[in-house]
């Protein structure tokens, strides 16, 4: 049973939100950044990629590669309301719009950090508390309530291993980490262009945030929407989260950072705003699963990069840093998934009792992973002095949206207080108190 002291916590941060928003009210907002073209030349993805449909969009086709203004034509709509949770175009560097994504705000543990040595190397989370140890439940994979398959052994085994693309956009994650925000000192102008090409590469990372789409709201949108149409992403921001709110994100900040520009904010809003592109693929593509079954191989790739779980890579070496328990527990979700397809192994899957199940494992796991990783930076945020603190904040802000479907999902209402605490400079940030909210919320014993 949950803590007195967490509920009142929780009540706190939303009487305190809720007070910003007051506050703030008479200010007048940052219009959100007009993207320019990237000027990076990719390749078109070839006919199926690692986008098979769902809710009725077409394999294949072209697409436009190398950045460059959002899908849909245009820049996203300045004014009329508060975007969905999760959507809109948040401006990069100025204010979140509040009613869009949002950093969660719940109850519950002190935040997360120090501990043992993190899975895959890496500094230690901030903090002193140990990261969270999620007790398994009885039907968590692996165990025999899921029937018999290889992927029991804890070892994964491709459908198809010389067709998982993913591998290479995450290794263009981390060279481009090494680039920009795991660089020593801030990145200069060449290393923002640097990084450009290798995000604009063929087949590569931009290819797919143009025409990314979240599973989660599939039902909110008619069959056949295809996020690559012009005006779509504008029509249904929170479904086309690729082109509607990442891409524009990305843009702006790598054409600020090519420019000299704030570079450790820049590098902050990229690494954030990749890291939300891959936890939504993940999931994406465990669900197209369901009519394509090497996107199992693409679900997995997506996470880690196809690499052994005690050596993460991209989104999975980022949440092992701070919760090795929690990355496992990842890993084997996306086993799980594989592991459905492996027994239900028809080209169209019929056991879809199973795959709700794998799927829902897979997406409690990394909306825990994310809000953890957020907790740890606050901590970050919190104990850092002038630019390194506004990188922090910078980051917090584009991750915080990433997080906010599943935030609004559990509490409408602490999503709407989490907004008016992006849409500030973080000065008035209780990081501990947030961390500690944001653990509740998301804690894998509920």
């Amino acid at each position: 049973m949950k803590s007195n002291y967490f509920e009142w916590l929780r009540t706190i941060a939303v009487l305190a939100a809720v007070g910003m928003v007051a506050c703030e009210s008479d200010d007048p907002k940052s219009e959100p950044p007009v993207e320019a073209d990237t000027g990076v030349t990719g390749g078109t993805p070839a006919p199926g990629g690692d986008e098979p449909p769902v809710g009725g969009e077409p394999v294949g086709g072209g697409e436009p590669v190398g950045g460059g203004d959002p899908v849909g034509g245009g820049d996203p709509p300045v004014g009329g309301g508060d975007p969905p949770v999760g959507g809109g175009d948040p401006p990069v560097g100025g204010e979140p719009p509040v009613g869009g994504g949002e950093p969660p705000v719940g109850g519950g543990e002190p935040p997360v950090g120090g501990g043992d040595p993190p899975v895959g190397g890496g500094d230690p989370p901030v903090g002193g508390a140990e990261p969270p140890v999620c007790q398994a439940d009885l039907n968590d994979f692996p165990s025999p309530e899921w029937g018999e398959c290889p992927s029991q052994s804890g070892e994964f085994t491709a459908f198809d291993p010389d067709s998982i693309s993913t591998i290479a956009r995450i290794d263009a994650y981390e060279e481009m980490a090494d680039l920009l925000w795991e660089a020593n000192g801030a990145p200069d102008s060449m290393a923002f262009t640097n990084a450009r090409v290798l995000y604009g590469l063929a087949e590569g990372l931009d290819s797919r945030v143009q025409r990314r789409f979240d599973s989660h709201f599939a039902n909110d949108v008619p069959a056949g929407t295809n996020c690559r149409d012009a005006g779509v992403p504008a029509m249904y921001p929170q479904y086309c989260i690729g082109p509607s709110t990442i891409l524009p994100i990305l843009n702006a900040a790598f054409d600020a950072g090519q420019a000299g520009t704030d570079p450790l904010q820049n590098a902050a809003r990229i690494d954030a705003a990749i890291l939300w592109f891959l936890y939504v693929s993940v999931y994406k593509e465990a669900n197209s699963c369901t009519t394509t079954k090497v996107d199992c191989d693409s679900a997995h790739g997506y996470y880690n990069g196809v690499t052994p779980r005690n050596a993460p890579r991209g989104l999975a070496r980022v949440i092992a840093e701070v919760s090795p328990e929690v990355h496992e527990d990842i890993f084997d979700a996306t086993l799980a998934v594989h592991c459905w397809r492996e027994q239900d192994s028809a080209d169209t899957a019929v056991n879809l009792e199973l795959r709700d199940r794998a799927t829902a494992e897979i997406d409690e796991a990394l909306d825990l992973g994310l809000a953890l990783v957020i907790a740890d930076r606050l901590l970050q945020f919190d104990a850092a002095q002038g630019e390194a603190r506004e990188a922090h904040w910078a980051w917090i802000q584009v991750a915080g949206q990433a997080v906010g479907r599943a935030v609004a999902a559990k509490d409408p209402a602490l999503a709407q207080a989490a907004a008016a605490m992006l849409g500030g400079d973080g000065s008035d940030v209780d990081a501990e108190m947030v961390g500690a909210l944001l653990f509740d919320l998301f804690d894998c014993a509920d």
